[in-house]
């Protein structure tokens, strides 16, 4: 089986900026709608096809500089499958801004009506990050640990989170 390794740096724009570039191009994939949304420099190592079906990748994917609301929140490494409106998440590690690592697993179905059920824990992480990206100016500083779980639909995650602050040492 043939494998791509590939390095490509991912510039935000609007939607309509990107079909208007290319008229037959097909819309962007769920998959590089997200990697456009969290910027950053992008590798993809593994099996990845591209024709008039869409995209398909199975293999490691590994973001560097990912920014949420134009916040930085690390480095991501992931073992994926990203088949039409399917996106399962075998493993993936980001080593978050500020320190501190979040593990998760699961999956995204895009199609309509959409289904999400993705499981991560986040052990050591900074709060500040977290606050602003949630752009909560709290005058709250330390790290978490937190069990995560998020379901529901792409466009109506529901969840809970379980946080816990590390015991001062």
């Amino acid at each position: 089986r043939p494998t791509l390794g590939l390095v490509a740096e991912v510039k935000r724009r609007s939607p309509s900026a990107a079909s208007s570039e290319d008229p037959a191009r097909a819309p962007a994939s769920h998959l590089e709608t997200l990697l456009r949304a969290l910027g950053g420099t992008w590798s993809w190592d593994g099996d990845l096809q591209y024709n008039r079906d869409g995209l398909r990748f199975d293999g490691t994917l590994s973001g560097a500089g990912l920014t949420v609301s134009e916040t930085p929140v690390g480095d991501l490494e992931a073992r994926i499958s990203y088949r039409g409106e399917s996106l399962q998440i075998r493993e993936a590690t980001l080593n978050a801004a500020g320190g501190g690592e979040v593990r998760m697993s699961g999956s995204i179905g895009f199609g309509a009506p959409g289904t999400m059920e993705i499981a991560a824990t986040a052990t050591g992480c900074a709060i500040s990050p977290l606050l602003a990206i949630l752009r909560e100016p709290l005058p709250i500083d330390g790290r978490l640990d937190a069990r995560i779980h998020v379901g529901g639909r792409p466009d109506a995650p529901a969840g809970h989170i379980t946080l816990s602050l590390p015991s001062p040492r």
